[in-house]
């Protein structure tokens, strides 16, 4: 491998035999490979071992590779941290990474507060010293399933009212009998709230509850959340007893009817074993190039919860020892770096070479001892069995979705074939809805499959601008297809361009634009002009008030310039515009045609503009915030067919705005009554038979839009009617 690399040669004998890591370049020097080692010349020289039979992944590894780059660290943990922090960082290609990192959630319990709060979270702060953080969890929808049974049985809030205790009511008894003085501050919603009225919340708004009270509830549903069910449960029973020798019966029965809830969640458990430390016990399965992973958590000597985990490289293969061992190793790494919760013991099927390096980094951690335990026999051994057979499901069902995704590409082929485009792949489909309540809170949704799957972070959401207060989904659908597709460059206007108006082209100017000769230019380039080869369709005054700022003015376009040209000439006029805000001021029925561009209504004009412009008093002002239209990865990608959730008229909306912006797309409309497909030039709608793959991939990508614009705007309408 070596033979024939004078620079490669030349690395291997300069390499220290101290700890480190190295770096793996190919041609264009982006690292592939990220590796640590304890002796890094020994380390890296296995790989150019002469007869050494390297795994199919390694060898891909080294053809790739053309530079190698090293670091010498003082210890060997040192040399793990930084690998650690390296691979975070560069995620490289050939080193066996977490997947599905953005989907992990903590249960987040704030301690700073006099009222502390539940939330679900995204990422730990690392800086937030005073919040406790459980987890990470997979599967955000069981975490909300939970905390919904908690909070029924120990109320508690997850507002985001900002509560402050100042002590005893010196008043007595006030708004719903509030024994504290409250101050509180960010009131984004009414309170009390209807969590309090339905006994979801105690009322800590409304000062119905000392601090010091709901800090004991809060610390109940943290031992729970930790697994500590026994502590919790046996503390309440004492509170039950203690209750009912007051004849306190009712209060004793409500905490009688909690711990029912709370035991029978508990009895789902199917390991039982107080003896045992807290443990994580992990396996794996390797499928389709991935390694599935089963995380079992051991709290209190109970099973308390299952995560399952993906790791992803380049041809990962079963059976190879050194892949377990890598395996092992990366999870390990990559987990308990976002860890909240450290057992005692990581219970793991097979030797890892570093176990020692590990445990010393995962003690450091957690700010006691871990150990990595490798068992034979007994309990242990069983508890490995179960992950791996957890594992074993895992993938499969992975597997099932994997081939369903396979089943889509099938659907694809039929569907172009249906629609008559035998060049186009369909690689990437949008679908767009419109909801609203009877006019009101109007929204628009597009949804984003590629390949036949949805691509969730490239869906958009619209509020409508043009049609609030009036239903009229035919505008509604113009707007929203005006708005996205405006991003897309035009290429069939390529005989436009724009330019600033030169001295040589002002008597032309002149004559097209400029009806009294009298009207003589304060500056010609102040003027922008739209030209087709050599003839002027179009102008504006495009006049710089400042750094930040600039007013556009007197948009003229000649009679056959047509709808599509003013596109192309107000879209080059915003992309160059250096300044952060254009003002605008139009009559009322150019509204619709500027607010496609990103222009909003202003209630007040600066007064340096009203001073300039004073005969604008009829006209409406309007502003675009260059700021606010960053380039999206979404907007800028073509689609290869448009789907509009209709008939006739939405197909008709449709058509009309890629008209106006003079795009040729394939766009289409599936009818909800039949199902029937409606296509462009075709006088009669297609059917086709139920079942079919194609109609199932167009049904499930409307479904999948109507959901997000029902959501979209019931979250629209929530807002205004908290208002």
């Amino acid at each position: 491998m070596v033979k024939g690399n004078e620079k490669i040669a030349r690395i291997l004998k300069e390499l220290p035999t101290s700890p480190g890591i190295y770096k793996m370049k190919d041609l264009g020097g982006s690292v592939i490979y990220v590796g640590k080692a304890k002796d890094l010349k020994k380390r890296v020289s296995t790989y150019f071992r002469d007869g050494y039979e390297h795994s199919t992944r390694t060898r891909s590894l080294l053809k790739n590779m053309h530079d190698i780059e090293y670091t010498m660290t003082d210890s060997e943990l040192e040399a793990l941290i930084l690998e650690a922090n390296l691979i975070r960082e560069l995620r490289p290609r050939y080193n066996i990474l977490m997947k599905d990192d953005k989907s992990f959630c903590y249960i987040k319990i704030t301690r700073g507060e006099d009222y502390p709060r539940i939330r679900v979270v995204r990422e730990r702060e690392e800086r937030d010293k005073d919040s406790l953080y459980i987890g990470p969890k997979t599967a955000s929808n069981k975490i909300y399933d939970m905390l919904r049974i908690v909070k029924k049985i120990m109320p508690f809030r997850h507002c985001n009212l900002d509560i402050k205790d100042e002590g005893p009511s010196k008043g007595g008894e006030s708004v719903e009998n509030a024994v504290r003085n409250i101050k509180v501050t960010n009131r984004v919603i009414e309170y009390p709230c209807l969590d309090y009225y339905i006994k979801r919340c105690p009322g800590p708004c409304i000062g119905a509850v000392t601090p010091e009270a709901y800090k004991k509830i809060i610390q109940k549903i943290t031992s729970f959340l930790q697994g500590k069910q026994e502590e919790v449960t046996s503390g309440m029973k004492e509170q039950m007893r203690a209750l009912a020798a007051e004849k306190k019966f009712e209060q004793a029965a409500r905490i009688r009817n909690q711990l029912v809830t709370l035991e029978a969640m508990s009895e789902k458990q199917n390991v039982d074993d107080p003896r045992r430390s807290d443990t994580d016990v992990f396996n794996f399965y390797i499928e389709m190039g991935r390694a599935f992973i089963t995380l079992l958590l051991i709290r209190g000597g109970k099973l308390i919860n299952q995560e399952n985990f993906v790791l992803d490289t380049i041809e990962l293969e079963k059976n190879t020892t050194s892949h377990d061992q890598e395996i092992m190793s990366a999870f390990i790494q990559q987990y308990y770096e976002k860890a909240s919760d450290f057992p005692r013991e990581i219970i793991v099927p097979d030797q890892i070479d570093d176990s020692q390096v590990l445990e010393t980094w995962l003690s450091q951690q957690s700010d006691k001892a871990v150990s990595i335990v490798v068992p034979q026999r007994g309990t242990k051994n069983t508890l490995l069995q179960l992950a791996q057979k957890n594992a074993t499901t895992y993938a499969k069902q992975y597997r099932i979705k994997w081939l369903s995704e396979e089943a889509d590409s099938n659907a694809l082929a039929d569907l172009s074939a249906v629609l008559e485009l035998k060049d186009n792949p369909l690689a990437r489909m949008e679908c767009y809805d419109i909801s609203h309540l009877q006019g009101q809170d109007t929204v628009g949704s597009m949804v984003v499959f590629e390949k036949g799957v949805p691509k969730k972070d490239h869906y958009r959401k619209f509020t409508l601008k043009t049609t609030q207060g009036k239903p009229d989904d035919f505008h509604s659908m113009r707007e929203v297809l005006l708005r996205r597709l405006k991003h897309l460059e035009n290429t069939d206007d390529t005989g436009l361009e724009v330019k600033q108006l030169t001295k040589k082209d002002l008597e032309i100017f002149k004559k097209t634009f400029l009806k009294k000769a009298k009207s003589i230019l304060a500056n010609p380039k102040d003027y922008r002009v739209l030209k087709k080869g050599k003839t002027m369709i179009g102008m504006c005054r495009f006049l710089g008030l400042d750094k930040t700022s600039a007013i556009m003015t007197d948009w003229q376009l000649t009679g056959g310039a047509g709808e599509s040209a003013g596109y192309f000439f107000l879209q080059k006029i915003l992309s160059q515009a250096k300044v952060k805000r254009i003002y605008l001021f139009v009559s009322k029925k150019e509204v619709e045609y500027f607010s496609a561009f990103g222009f909003t209504s202003i209630a007040t004009v600066p007064a340096n503009i009203a001073k300039a412009f004073r005969n604008t008093a009829k006209l409406l002002p309007l502003a675009y915030d260059k700021s606010k239209y960053k380039i999206d990865p979404s907007f800028s990608k073509k689609p290869d067919l448009i789907v509009v959730d209709g008939g006739a008229p939405q197909l008709s909306a449709a058509l009309e705005a890629l008209g106006k912006l003079s795009l040729n797309l394939p766009v289409i409309a599936l009818a909800k009554r039949l199902e029937e497909i409606y296509i462009p030039g075709k006088a009669a709608p297609i059917l086709l038979p139920e079942g079919e793959s194609s109609l199932r991939l167009l049904q499930r990508m409307r479904d999948e839009a109507h959901r997000f614009a029902i959501t979209t705007h019931r979250k629209l309408h929530g807002k205004r009617f908290q208002k």
